[in-house]
Formats: C-alpha cells, structure tokens, sequence
C-alpha cells in the first residue's frame, strides 16, 4: 500500500490514531472521576438500572475493562515513541550538532511540568504527560537501533510485566478485582436487593438545593446476613463514604487529599509499573514507525491479517479477563491463573488491530467522515486531553460552580456523559482547527520548546 497522503509533513495513520486514543481513553477515566474507587468494581450493587435480564452497568463496565483500559494509553505511547523519533532524526539532519537536540528536550521537560500541574492542580494523578515527558528524555540513546534488537527489548519488558501480574492492570480493574474477591455469589446477589448501593451512602449537600441529600437518617448502609458480618464489605463501604465526603469539600481540601496519589504516581510507580506499561509501547513504536506500519508502508493484505489476529486475541484476552465465571468452576480458575499474563496481550492485541483497520480505511477512503474527524482530535489530542479533565472538574466536583455528582452516578450513566463528551470533542476538533490552525495548548506547547521564554529573558 502507499504511504498515505499527509498534510504538512505528517502521517495520516498515525493523527488518526492518536485521535481514536484521545477520544477513547476518557472512556476509562471518566469511570475514575465519577464513581468511589471501591465502587467502581461491583456495578451490579452499586446502580440499579436493568433491562430484562441484562444489567447495563456491569455491560458497561466490562467493555470499558475490555475495550479501553491499557488499549488508549498503549496507543499513545506508541505515537509518541514514533513521533519522538521522528523529531530527534529531523534534529540530527539539520546538522547544526547537539544544539539542534535543544528543542526536543525543553519539549520533554515542559511536559513534565504539564504533567505536574495536572495531577496536582488539575486534580488528575493518573496523568500521562509527565510520563511522556520523563521517558522521553531517555528516547535517544535507543533511535539508532534496528528493529531487530528493539523488539527483543519491548518483548523483555512486556515478559517482565506479564511476570509481574495482575499488579500491571489499571487502577479500575484493581479495584474491581479486590471487591469481587472479597465477596460471594451469594453476598453479591445480596447487595443487589432493595435499593442500590448508591442511594444508601451519604452524598453530602445537593449542589442545587443546599440541603442533605439524605432523607431523615444516616446514611450508613445496613446490610443483613452475610454481608453484616463481612469484613471487607464493611471496609469498602466506609471507604465509598469517606471519598464521597473528600470529594464534596472546597478545592484546597482536594488539592491536599489528591496530593499523595499524584507523588506515588509520578515516584514509585514510575518504576513499580510504568516503565513496563509505557516505555515498552514507546519502544514498539520506534519499532512500527521504522518498519513503515505507523505509515501506511505495508500491504493490504498485511493490515487485514494483523487486524483479524489482532481484534480475536484482544477479545478472546478481554473475554477472559473480564468475565465473572460461576464461582468453583474450571472457567474461574483458569481465568483467575490467567488475567494477569493476559492484560498486555490484550492490549497489544487491540492497538495493532486499530492502527491496520484505520491503514486500511485510508487506503481504501471508506468512512472519511469518521476518519477525518480522527485525524482532527488527533491534532488536537494535548488540547483535548486536558479539556477532559476541565469537563470533569465540572461534572464530579462542585467548589461552587460544578454539578457535583461524583457518587451519585451508576456506571451507565458517566457512560452517558462519555458519549456525550465524546461527540462534542468529535464535532468540535475539526472546526476549531479550521479556525486556528492548532489547539492552544499544541500552540503553547511548540512556542515553550522554540525557547521562547529563553530568548525573551535574554
């Protein structure tokens, strides 16, 4: 197939990947921005809404677990490893030595700063800008390499976290594995009857009315049976409703709660997790880009095949991973022994399968409505990103101004506000581009990394 064609010097495959990403990731962090960390694993009790036999908030967060965690953020890390490389190879050929390197490395450092202000004043601590900015930093020595020695690298290191576990799964699914360990069949069906979960904790003040929203008593849940008398459930209720609480005061009273949750990530976990989770994909995509898949080099054929295998070892992966077997059952325990091998599997699964489907529907121009408005949220991906976080700011948090409905959403419903949020950011990206040429903060971005506020200080 022929390299598609690019605007201004850019690949079309690779800004319609990152805007499937963009778009995509929001759909596992609105989950982490609307509902208690605890919450977020038993969307069975939790909500109440059912159609039929079928729970839409289990649905729901099942294919948030098998569709999006790990998928979105692996995607992104194999962009910016290519993008990397692509501008430290451009920095090398304008022959003007190390100095040329300068702007890659402000751009690296002013990303670390982005990532900072996000996690701490943004109150997001999963951020990945300061990630990209910190590996980055470490991209050059690995540009020279072939692809051979690359792969052997990115396969070590997703051995090593395939090895590692279940640790290597996202914050979400952690939660969600800790609470259906803890709780039976029987205790589960339990926590299903009467009213859900959700309407039993104490939601602090009602943004609108400024009253309680707690009729007449205290919103401590009082189960019976089973439940009373199991210890983890007790402790998972009282940790839904002390998040509930932290979440409902002023912002200085976040910005302090959120605090050890944003060093531990941009610390420990660094090297605890995210060396393995992230560094390894930006490493396979110096590994694609070199090889002409990020560019729309290989065949038709080629793209079809890895699509197929792709998609089936992604569904087959998240099948098994994300599935509640019958409890005692073959099924459970295999998956049990299994999930936590699988979840890098999935991942590379899914994110090889996106980038051949959007290959091939640029080859073939089918669907270029879809596609281009990829291609638009995928130059708009910095911008975007933040303004996801601003929109949930909005949505979960009140400080005065915002609706305030962390803790009083079922799974489904902060799906609502992802598709909603998804569309806007859709429909808006390609007109705003028409407008300004960039996003602001791409545009902010690029003037820091020139050395703009260097030379002006000079």
């Amino acid at each position: 197939m022929k390299n598609a064609p690019a605007e201004a010097g850019r690949h079309l495959l690779m800004d319609a990947g990152r805007g499937l990403a963009i778009l995509g990731i929001l759909w596992i962090n609105i989950f982490i921005q609307a509902i208690p960390n605890d919450a977020l694993g038993i969307p069975g009790i939790w909500g109440e809404m059912k159609i039929g036999s079928i729970d839409p908030n289990i649905e729901v967060w099942r294919m948030a677990g098998i569709f999006a965690d790990g998928v979105m953020r692996g995607i992104l890390s194999v962009l910016f490893g290519a993008s990397g490389l692509i501008m430290i190879t451009k920095a090398e050929q304008a022959g003007s030595g190390i100095a040329a390197l300068d702007p890659w490395y402000r751009r690296q450092l002013w990303l670390i700063a982005f990532g900072v202000f996000h996690a701490y004043i943004l109150l997001w601590p999963y951020d990945i800008l300061y990630l990209y900015g910190l590996f980055g930093l470490f991209l050059f020595p690995f540009r020279k390499l072939t692809l051979r020695p690359l792969l052997i690298i990115v396969a070590i290191m997703l051995a090593g976290s395939a090895i590692q576990g279940a640790s290597e799964v996202s914050q979400a699914v952690n939660a969600s594995q800790t609470v259906d360990e803890s709780l039976t069949g029987d205790q589960i069906e339990e926590g299903r009857q009467g009213d859900p979960l959700r309407n039993r904790m104490d939601q602090g003040t009602d943004p609108v009315t400024t009253e309680s929203t707690l009729p007449s008593s205290p919103a401590e849940p009082e189960p019976s049976g089973a439940l009373e008398d199991n210890p983890r459930y007790q402790q998972m209720l009282e940790n839904i409703q002390n998040e509930i609480s932290e979440r409902h005061e002023g912002y200085l009273a976040n910005v302090k709660s959120n605090a050890p949750s944003a060093l531990e990530e941009q610390t420990s976990e660094v090297i605890i997790h995210h060396i393995l989770d992230v560094f390894s994909f930006m490493l396979l995509g110096m590994a694609l880009y070199k090889s002409g898949f990020l560019t729309g080099r290989w065949s038709l054929r080629s793209y079809a095949i890895i699509a197929v295998a792709g998609y089936l070892t992604g569904l087959a992966t998240g099948y098994l991973s994300n599935t509640t077997f019958e409890p005692g059952s073959g099924m459970e325990a295999f998956s049990d022994s299994l999930s936590g091998y699988l979840y890098d599997l999935r991942r590379l699964g899914f994110v090889l399968g996106h980038f051949s489907v959007l290959a091939i529907l640029l080859a073939k121009g089918r669907l270029n409505w879809l596609v281009s408005g990829l291609i638009a949220c995928g130059r708009f991906a910095l911008s975007l990103y933040i303004f996801q976080t601003l929109a949930c700011l909005f949505i979960f948090y009140d400080f005065g101004i915002g609706l305030g409905l962390f803790g009083r959403l079922e799974h489904v419903q902060a799906a609502e506000w992802a598709l909603l949020l998804t569309i806007l950011q859709f429909l808006a990206a390609p007109l705003w581009l028409r407008l300004f040429g960039q996003g602001p903060l791409e545009r902010l971005l690029r003037w820091l990394a020139a050395g703009a506020v260097r030379s002006k200080t000079r």
